[in-house]
């Protein structure tokens, strides 16, 4: 390894306070700047074209100038006291000559947790032992979180997942409820198979049936249009049950939704929170957990609240646990998982749409009047430069949709036909958005696309899984339904 040759060094400081004081005075700046430039526009106005602008008006913006002048003085006084501190070495950067210098530093450093504590000599720096990783990209590195070890960070991602786990808490418990919900009107309508000819019989002959037997209540109701059934004394109950559990389900498709835009929401601010050393670990830890969080709330958990044998803890109600993808399972969980996987077709893209459609018509206003987001070249800049493209949620996202419908698909072949259309606007809004409203992205590592791919053969064990148990339950049911006819 001493063959190689190294081109440089350079070292990485514990600074991230000046980081922060530069951060907070290159925003003053900004607002300095454009203080001055509204100034000069304003005066030009009165000047050149004999507009009325009020003195005080002027006024208070030289103070506001005045003001952030101020701040910014304050500011450097602090940064030159700073400056005249010792800062820690906590990082060294080293550039080789040839590229298999790299990979022989990285080959020789990354060896078992036994190399690590039995480390030669010959490794170490002044008697200490050292950790050896590839760099990112200077473009990526967050210089002002490289103070943070591994234990912080994993503090700080703990945090995060638990209040994500809170909602997808509050998720379940809907789901859970709108199942028990669906389990009551099925409870009070009945389950059996209905005889048979039962629709041939006169009304008098069929509710003498349900007199007999009450099992057989939705065979009398489920014929009749729903404002009949709101009529029929018979029906009244089994109406209401039915609608609020149709309601509820409808509710429990929106509340996933909705934990979904917090899920996005949230852990796109508590990125900052868990200070990564660079962007590509930011964004492949927000991918992975992303994914798992929205596989979960998607798909697992419609799966899971079918399972609760008892949750009088939590809502006072029992619900019959099912081992199978009985009818009703399909009428009440089934239903559940289309209508987010159709949801799911919009949602993600209407914020971005609607943000494109804002900046739109922030550009045309600010070419009437350059005081709305145009007044000096930095803000016209920034104006047409667009938002930053968040790749590891757009992964998240489609890798998500991909596998809930994947692993469903086979009960129910309609999810196929929905992740096509899903897959389709996702592709097309995607280009579109990238074309005419993103910036260009950092320069990633394929990490995130390696642990996509990754991900495919758990999809496909999860799908063989879940079709043999889907179909084999199927199979129990043509059986029993046989065996009742014979």
């Amino acid at each position: 390894m001493t063959s190689q040759g190294v081109s440089c060094v350079a070292i990485a400081y514990d600074n991230e306070k000046e980081i922060d004081l530069y951060k907070t005075r290159g925003e003053l700046m900004k607002s300095r700047i454009r203080c001055t430039q509204e100034y000069r526009y304003y005066r030009t106005l009165q000047r050149d074209e004999g507009k009325t602008i009020s003195e005080g008006f002027l006024e208070d913006i030289l103070d506001k100038r005045i003001n952030t002048t101020a701040k910014i003085r304050q500011i450097d006084v602090e940064t030159e006291h700073r400056a005249k501190l010792v800062d820690k070495p906590i990082y060294a950067f080293v550039t080789f000559e040839h590229a298999i210098g790299a990979r022989i530093a990285i080959r020789a450093y990354n060896k078992s947790l036994w190399g690590y504590f039995n480390m030669k000599d010959s490794l170490k720096f002044k008697g200490s032992k050292l950790i050896v990783q590839e760099a990112a990209d200077p473009s990526t590195i967050l210089w002002e979180n490289l103070r943070y070890r591994k234990v912080d960070r994993s503090q700080r991602r703990l945090v995060t997942s638990i209040v994500t786990l809170v909602l997808l808490a509050i998720s379940l418990l809907v789901n859970i409820i709108s199942r028990t919900i669906d389990q009551n009107a099925t409870d009070h309508g009945g389950n059996e198979l209905c005889p048979q000819g039962f629709s041939d019989l006169t009304t008098e002959e069929q509710q003498q049936m349900v007199d007999n037997d009450e099992s057989l209540l939705h065979c009398y109701c489920d014929q009749l249009t729903l404002e009949e059934q709101k009529d029929d004394s018979y029906c009244q109950q089994y109406y209401k049950q039915t609608l609020s559990a149709s309601l509820f389900s409808y509710f429990a498709a929106f509340i996933v939704l909705l934990t979904n835009y917090g899920i996005d929401s949230y852990l796109a601010r508590s990125a900052e929170y868990e200070k990564h050393h660079s962007l590509d670990s930011q964004e492949k830890s927000i991918f992975l957990r992303m994914f798992l969080l929205k596989l979960i709330n998607t798909g697992a958990l419609f799966l899971f609240a079918s399972f609760f044998a008892q949750i009088n803890a939590v809502v006072g109600v029992s619900t019959p646990s099912t081992g199978d993808f009985t009818t009703s399972w399909y009428q009440s969980v089934g239903v559940g998982i289309v209508l987010v996987q159709i949801g799911d077709i919009a949602s993600p893209h209407l914020t971005k749409l609607y943000r494109y459609r804002q900046i739109r018509k922030q550009k045309k206003a600010a070419e009437l009047d350059p005081t709305k987001g145009a007044l000096t070249q930095e803000e016209l800049n920034e104006l047409h430069l667009g938002p930053e493209f968040l790749v590891s949620r757009r992964y998240a996202q489609v890798m998500a949709n991909w596998f809930v419908c994947y692993m469903f698909c086979t009960g129910i072949p309609l999810l196929t036909i929905i992740g096509m259309i899903n897959f389709y606007v996702a592709y097309w809004v995607d280009k579109f958005l990238f074309l005419r409203y993103y910036r260009s992205p950092p320069r990633y590592k394929s990490s995130i696309g390696r642990m996509a791919t990754s991900i495919i053969p758990y999809a496909v064990i999860v799908h063989l899984g879940v079709s043999i148990w889907s179909l084999r339950s199927e199979e129990r049911r043509v059986g029993k339904e046989c065996r009742s006819r014979w």
